[in-house]
């Protein structure tokens, strides 16, 4: 049973790391339950058919960096060079939720159960008609040799086709799956009896490392194992190791690693931040100023310790800026903006200049002049063009310039 759209969409926000997000709509769920779902604050929503074009142009290339644009379209994902959006398409990271075997209750309470039908294509198993059922039992008596073990959609037809079978309808090619020993979902058939691509997925992950290159290119970027992959980052079995690696939790029992150090290192790396006077914090920063935190002594990569704090948001909230997580304590807002206004807060005033090498050396946050002028912009902080220095208010600049 896929987990509620809520709960998908919190998963996929939480694990993407583009700037701008894309959910094409096609079974209409978008449009109806976009306004209505719960979105962090770095996350602003733009529905494309209730904005004029140049407008929702000019807010896309005008997100702050410290903020990410959610778009519902109402099309398929495709770039086509007479899009307006293709640059975009080129570049999202899309969200695409499971929608099959959700109650639309699930999906959202306020609907009656009149409100949402999938379509066949979002179906997450396919059930065979009459028809196709007298198709597989032909397809039986003839020699179907497939080798691989995951197929996404095109490549089982392409696959198919090679053995001489010609199978162009979903029912058909269904068929011929269960014919041949797959199971056959919305997105990929898998060799096997499988009840989801979820449960195929988790006996990829039961060794304690997974490099990327391990598993077919395309299924990295299928959304049913972005959604699994999502979800089990979130609930905590599966994590970043390093930029080409996961680590599982037979990975963690064999560093000695517990749940219980997980919550830990989330818990101290909150107390030493509210400690130094700034809530918000960076890997790097705690490892300048917490290395007595017992699982910074492992010596492992930023992007697992990122990875860990992700899958611990009951104790800390994250946010971004410059392609660097940033985290904060719970109920404290953990966006670029809030970190240089914490920076602010307990200097008073800053150069611009010295508020980029702050936040370059002590967060190790790569960001230029003017990408942090736009984001200051965006904040109750005031900054003088002509002086180049940034304050915490505009009283603090009267004062410092009388």
């Amino acid at each position: 049973m896929p987990h509620s759209l809520q709960q998908q969409l919190d998963d996929f926000l939480a694990f993407a790391t583009g700037d701008v997000l894309v959910w094409h709509d096609l079974t209409g769920a978008a449009y109806e339950l976009g306004r209505r779902l719960d979105l962090p604050d770095d996350v602003k929503l733009y529905v494309e058919t209730d904005t004029p074009r140049f407008e929702l142009i000019c807010a896309l290339n005008n997100i702050a960096p410290d903020e990410r644009a959610f778009v519902i379209r109402a099309r398929r994902h495709r770039v086509e060079e007479d899009d307006w959006l293709a640059d975009i398409e080129a570049r999202a990271e899309n969200f695409e939720p499971d929608l099959a075997g959700l109650s639309p209750v699930d999906i959202e309470p306020s609907l009656t159960p009149s409100g949402l039908t999938a379509p066949e294509e979002c179906a997450h198993d396919i059930e065979l008609s009459a028809e196709a059922e007298q198709t597989g039992q032909e397809l039986q008596t003839s020699q179907i040799e497939l080798t691989g073990a995951w197929y996404t959609r095109d490549a089982f037809r392409e696959a198919l086709e090679r053995t001489g079978i010609a199978a162009s309808s979903a029912d058909e090619i269904a068929a011929a799956a269960t014919a041949a020993g797959y199971a056959f979902f919305a997105d990929c058939a898998i060799r096997g009896n499988h009840d989801s691509p979820a449960e195929y997925y988790r006996m990829l992950f039961a060794a304690p490392l997974v490099t990327h290159d391990s598993l077919p290119k395309d299924m990295l970027s299928a959304s049913s194992f972005k959604s699994y992959l999502s979800s089990a980052q979130a609930a905590g079995t599966v994590f970043d190791y390093d930029k080409d690696t996961w680590i599982t939790t037979a990975g963690l029992q064999e560093l000695e690693i517990s749940r219980a150090d997980l919550d830990a290192f989330a818990k101290e790396s909150v107390v030493a931040s509210v400690a130094a006077g700034i809530p918000q914090f960076t890997v790097p920063w705690l490892r300048a100023n917490a290395a007595g935190i017992a699982l910074l002594a492992y010596g492992l990569s930023d992007i697992f310790y990122e990875s860990a704090l992700l899958s611990r948001k009951r104790f800390c909230t994250r946010g971004h800026l410059g392609g660097r997580r940033i985290f904060a304590e719970p109920h404290t807002q953990a966006r670029g903006r809030d970190l240089v206004t914490s920076l602010l807060e307990r200097e008073n005033s800053l150069d611009i200049d010295e508020l980029c090498e702050i936040l370059a050396e002590e967060y190790d946050i790569g960001i230029t002049i003017p990408q942090l002028v736009s984001l200051i912009r965006a904040t109750n902080l005031f900054y003088s063009p002509e002086l180049d220095r940034v304050y915490v208010s505009h009283d603090q600049f009267i004062r410092e310039v009388e």
